[in-house]
C-alpha cells in the first residue's frame, strides 16, 4: 500500500522532477564548474603518467567488459583490482602534489551531498501541498521560503546520514575486492545483497524525517526524533517497503539507462529523490492517521481513521 500510494503521487507531480532536474542541473553545473577551475589542473600530470602507464586503456576494457557483462578470460573482479593497483601507483608518485587535491575533493563530496539534501525540503514541502489540499507549490517559492529549514536538515543529515552513507560504500568495497577472493559472480552477488539490506535501512532510520518537517513543522533535530518513534511503529513494514523500492530503483535506473543510451541516468536522480520524499509523506500519513490525496481524484483513508469512524459510529448507535 505505501509503494503503490507513493507511486500514484509520483504520477500525479510529475511535473515536480522537471523542477527538480532543473535544481539538480545547477548543483552540478557548479560541482563542474569548481572541479574544473580548481582540481583538474592538478591531475592534469597525473592524468598524464596514468595515459603513458596503460591506465587509462585497461579502464576503457574493464569498462567494456562490465557493459558486455564478460567474464571470460581474466576475470572482471582481477581487472579491477590491477586497474586500481596501476592507478594507485601513479597517485603515490604524485603523493606530495596531489594532499591539497584531496583535500578540495573531499570539500566538494561534501558540499555535493550538502546541495543534493537541501533540496529535499522543497521536494516534500511541494509534494505536501498537493497531498493535503491539492495546492500547487512552486519549487523556486519553497526552496526560498524553506531555505533556513533546508539549511538545518542539510547539515543535520551531513552529521546522521552521510557517515551512514560513507560506512556502506566502504564496506560493500571490502567485500567487493577484499573478503571472497577471485569469483566475480560471488562477489557482486554479496556486495550487491550487503548494499541493498544496509542501505534499505538506511533509508528506514530516516524514512518520516521529511515528512514531520513539513507536517508537524518541527526542527531538523525534534523531527528526526520524532520521526524515529513513528518509524519504530512500523519498522519491518517500512524496511520491506524500502528494500522493494530500492530494488525497483536500480533495475529501473540501470535498464532504462542503457535503453536511451545514458539520458535515463539523467534524470533518474531527481524521481528518486520526488518517489523517495512521496513514500516519506505516505508512509507518515498511514501510520500519524491522516487522509491525503494521491491524486486530484481520489482521497485515502488510513485504517486508523477508519477505525476510530467506525467506533465512533458504534457509540453514536450505543447512545441511541
Amino acid at each position: 500500500m505505501y509503494l503503490t500510494n507513493a507511486f500514484k503521487v509520483l504520477v500525479s507531480n510529475f511535473h515536480l522532477n522537471y523542477k527538480v532536474l532543473i535544481y539538480r542541473f545547477i548543483v552540478a553545473l557548479i560541482l563542474i564548474s569548481l572541479v574544473v577551475a580548481i582540481v583538474l589542473p592538478s591531475l592534469l600530470p597525473v592524468i598524464d603518467d596514468m595515459k603513458d602507464l596503460g591506465v587509462m586503456d585497461m579502464a576503457q576494457s574493464v569498462f567494456d567488459k562490465f557493459v558486455a557483462l564478460d567474464f571470460s578470460g581474466e576475470s572482471l573482479t582481477s581487472s579491477v583490482a590491477n586497474l586500481i593497483a596501476m592507478a594507485s601507483d601513479v597517485l603515490s608518485n604524485h603523493a606530495n602534489d596531489l594532499i591539497y587535491t584531496y583535500i578540495v575533493i573531499a570539500v566538494l563530496i561534501f558540499l555535493a551531498f550538502f546541495l543534493n539534501a537541501f533540496g529535499s525540503v522543497p521536494t516534500t514541502e511541494v509534494l505536501y501541498g498537493s497531498m493535503e489540499f491539492q495546492a500547487k507549490y512552486l519549487f523556486s517559492s519553497s526552496l526560498l521560503v524553506k531555505f533556513k529549514t533546508s539549511l538545518k536538515y542539510a547539515l543535520l543529515s551531513m552529521v546522521i546520514v552521510l557517515p551512514i552513507d560513507l560506512l556502506i560504500i566502504v564496506v560493500t568495497a571490502l567485500i567487493l575486492f577484499a573478503v571472497f577472493g577471485d569469483v566475480p559472480i560471488l562477489l557482486g552477488f554479496f556486495a550487491s545483497m550487503f548494499f541493498i539490506a544496509a542501505y534499505s535501512l538506511r533509508k528506514t532510520i530516516v524514512s518520516t524525517w521529511l515528512a514531520v518537517m513539513v507536517y508537524e513543522n518541527l526542527g531538523a533535530w525534534k523531527s528526526f526524533v520524532r520521526g524515529w518513534h513513528i518509524m519504530s511503529e512500523k519498522f519491518g513494514k517500512i524496511y520491506s517497503t524500502q528494500f522493494v523500492l530500492l530494488m525497483i530503483e536500480i533495475v529501473g535506473v540501470m535498464t532504462f539507462g542503457i535503453f536511451t543510451l545514458g539520458v535515463g541516468f539523467i534524470f533518474a536522480p531527481g524521481i528518486i529523490l520526488v518517489i523517495d520524499s512521496a513514500l516519506s509523506l505516505v508512509i507518515y500519513c498511514n501510520i500519524t492517521g491522516k487522509r491525503y490525496y494521491v491524486d486530484y481524484n481520489e482521497i485515502v483513508v488510513p485504517k486508523k481513521i477508519k477505525d476510530k469512524e467506525q467506533n465512533f459510529s458504534y457509540d453514536l448507535n450505543d447512545f441511541n
